[in-house]
């Protein structure tokens, strides 16, 4: 009997733990399907309703989601490495612990998307949709953010190690604890951001929006401050390493005459 069929009409709803790898799944409607432990690895998925599936524990290893929709799916430990979720939805999707290191989720929809203690190294996320997500504790070290929204997003004690954040999208974020040592936020947006005890050491702010932010206990050891915008030395008051902060001399000044009080 042909797989699309079985997969069309639920096979009674469960497919647990079966061995569907390298197969064509393109543009199904698996809503609601029942697939705990399955194996997709390298299968095309392009277009596949996984709406409201679950597919906990499943190996997506090299599968191909392009604008597959995955959204209030159950993904918890699945691993993704290298999937292929361009313009995907995974909106309000549990992926807790789930692995996607070196995934592509360009153009994604994660909004309100469950993503705590997942790993994305090195995942392509450039222009994609990430507001309200839930990124606590998260691997994103040398991820490519580039234009990504994360308004609202809670990335406490994330990793964002050498991350690409340039022009993004971080107001009202949550950074409170995050690692961002060596990170790119040029031109990024960190307006109303909770940046409390983050760890910004050699990251570059040049030419972003620290409008009401506090560094308050922040470290920003190396941290190159030059020509980012809507920052006064209040802002810093509070933070460490600044001595080998790189600053604009004028705010260099204002520091020295905060000491002098």
């Amino acid at each position: 009997m042909d797989i699309k069929y079985i997969l069309e009409n639920r096979y009674n709803g469960n497919l647990h733990g079966a061995d569907l790898q390298e197969i064509d799944l393109c543009g199904l409607n698996l809503e609601n399907a029942m697939l705990k432990r399955v194996n997709l690895e390298n299968s095309d998925l392009r277009g596949t309703n996984l709406k409201n599936a679950v597919l906990l524990q499943a190996n997506l290893k090299d599968a191909d989601l392009w604008k597959a929709d995955v959204s209030n799916a159950n993904l918890m430990q699945a691993n993704l490495d290298y999937a292929d979720l361009t313009s995907a939805s995974i909106r309000n999707a549990v992926m807790q612990e789930a692995s996607l290191i070196g995934s592509k989720l360009e153009d994604v929809d994660a909004g309100g998307v469950n993503l705590r203690h997942a790993v994305l190294r090195s995942a392509d996320l450039q222009t994609a949709y990430f507001e309200n997500a839930d990124l606590q504790n998260a691997d994103l070290s040398q991820a490519n953010l580039w234009r990504t929204v994360l308004t609202n997003a809670d990335l406490q004690g994330a990793n964002l190690t050498m991350a690409q954040l340039i022009s993004a999208d971080l107001i009202k974020t949550i950074l409170w604890k995050a690692v961002l040592k060596g990170a790119d936020l040029t031109n990024a947006d960190l307006t109303n951001s909770l940046l409390k005890q983050a760890d910004f050491s050699e990251a570059i702010f040049f030419q972003a929006n620290l409008q009401d932010t506090s560094f308050d206990q922040t470290i920003l050891k190396g941290a190159q401050l030059v020509g980012a915008k809507g920052l006064g030395a209040r802002q810093l008051a509070g933070a460490h390493g600044l001595e080998n902060a790189v600053l604009d001399p004028h705010i260099a000044r204002q520091l020295a005459m905060m000491a002098c009080l």
